[in-house]
């Protein structure tokens, strides 16, 4: 659903013809060693990248996570993430690991794209940066299923 509220967000916003600066949208998908799970909801169950879990490979955590090695996957998906915030932070730019396009009303259909971290499906000792520009479908029926079981509030309104 936050997903999708974001993605709701930026399509309001760029209906309201916000344009003085570019909007670009990434998707942190890394199922690493690590996850906030446990402490998000007490099971040590891993079902998944949560909110948060990036900031374990943007962060030193400790002494809930331990320092990432270096020449790990953890290690590498760590200087990617970092090297990815910083070059925005110094430049005002994304850092463009993939060819895509900034988000726009002439852009967005079905949503805009996406930078997406997470572990290559075809080698799972490697680190997959890649472009898209959907919605997981069956995550938005989970969470609306969530929501007819939960008395959940609706989001703000966007900004």
């Amino acid at each position: 659903m936050q997903l999708l509220f974001k993605h709701m967000c930026v399509l309001e916003t760029l209906n309201n013809d916000v344009q003085e600066s570019p909007i670009f949208l990434y998707e942190f998908a890394y199922e690493g060693n690590y996850t906030s799970y446990k402490y998000a909801t007490g099971s040590n169950e891993h079902k998944g990248v949560i909110h948060a879990d990036d900031m374990i490979y943007l962060f030193s955590m400790r002494p809930l996570f331990p320092l990432l090695e270096p020449g790990t996957l953890d290690g590498e998906m760590s200087d990617i993430y970092v090297e990815t915030m910083v070059h925005f932070v110094q430049t005002g730019k994304v850092k463009e690991w993939t060819s895509f396009r900034p988000c726009s009303l002439s852009t967005s259909q079905p949503f805009c794209d996406s930078q997406v971290f997470k572990i290559s499906p075809k080698d799972p000792k490697k680190i997959l940066i890649s472009t898209s520009n959907s919605i997981d479908e069956d995550m938005v029926k989970f969470w609306k299923m969530v929501d007819g079981i939960i008395d959940v509030k609706e989001p703000e309104p966007c900004p």
